[in-house]
């Protein structure tokens, strides 16, 4: 028998053992780019990474296009499509998890999936339109400091009314006319939400500030003494999930990317703007805006 005979018998009989799978994977979620992290595993040649955007199925994309050898840590900011680099941060779902790699009679031996976490940033207080859906998201009180700002303290049930009625068509006719994806789109949703709701009697501030690293704008109105955070522009987030509704002490992100009670800021307040300091521009841009909200006055007569 030759050797190389003896070598392909030994490999039919004893195959290569998986390496076992990354543990502890923790990511750095950004809006634009996710710094991923895990231990490393002993003896192996690498590591791939993998993004699972439909999350109703089991399919995985490799993100590496080539095997991760430089440790147990990698920055997803691209994919590469058609020999293109393509960025899939910012308005995209990721289900993220991590294999290891071994090298055995010149053969690549892939472990088990780690552990898979997601930038769903907004689970449990996604697409709040309903009462079955803002319920749960209603509190007796604030831990976190409020806004600087004159209180305006508006009704709870008048609050609900708006987002079952007004503030529900609000979002679809953005979801309708609006690209979540386009540039400073959050700064004319926000001018035209405080202004909704001002002609429905509620009061509400808009916001100049940061979701993780980035310029955003929201609105915070206070319902019953606790402060919330409307978003209806979220979807540039992740898709989907507007309108986006939920308490100020939840303006953090934990470990697994969701909101928490403490945690990396995403939600900051630079500068706080009152209705009466803010409305739509006069520009060819701001028409759309001024469409939406002429169609949602309408539905209050």
């Amino acid at each position: 028998m030759t050797r190389f005979a003896v070598l392909l018998c030994v490999a039919l009989l004893f195959p290569a053992q998986k390496p076992p799978a990354p543990s502890n994977l923790t990511i750095d979620f950004g809006e634009k780019s996710f710094n991923m992290f895990w231990d490393s595993v002993p003896g192996v040649a690498g590591y791939n990474v993998y993004t699972r955007p439909d999350i109703k199925t089991k399919i995985r994309t490799r993100i590496n296009p080539i095997l991760i050898t430089s440790g147990p840590h990698f920055t997803y900011i691209w994919n590469m499509e058609n020999g293109k680099r393509v960025r899939k941060i910012k308005g995209y779902s990721h289900m993220l998890s991590v294999t290891a790699v071994c090298s055995t009679n010149n053969a690549a031996v892939e472990s088990a999936y780690s552990t898979e976490l997601n930038n769903g940033y907004f689970d449990g207080f996604k697409k709040v339109t309903s009462w079955g859906a803002i319920a749960p998201v209603l509190r007796k009180s604030q831990a976190c400091d409020t806004l600087p700002v004159p209180k305006h303290v508006n009704n709870g049930e008048r609050f609900t009314a708006f987002i079952e009625g007004p503030g529900r068509i609000t979002a679809t006719l953005i979801k309708q006319a609006i690209d979540p994806l386009q540039e400073g789109g959050c700064e004319p949703i926000s001018t035209m939400l405080i202004t909704l709701l001002n002609e429905w009697d509620l009061y509400a501030y808009k916001i100049e500030g940061l979701f993780i690293r980035e310029f955003h704008s929201f609105v915070v109105i206070n319902v019953d003494n606790v402060e919330y955070v409307m978003d209806y522009a979220a979807d540039q987030f992740v898709p989907d999930v507007s309108p986006v509704i939920f308490p100020r002490d939840f303006c953090f992100l934990d470990g697994k990317g969701k909101l928490a009670a403490s945690g990396k800021p995403v939600y900051q307040v630079a500068k706080v703007i009152s209705p009466e300091q803010s409305t739509l521009s006069d520009k060819q841009s701001s028409e759309v805006y001024r469409t939406i909200m002429t169609k949602v006055l309408a539905s209050k007569k």
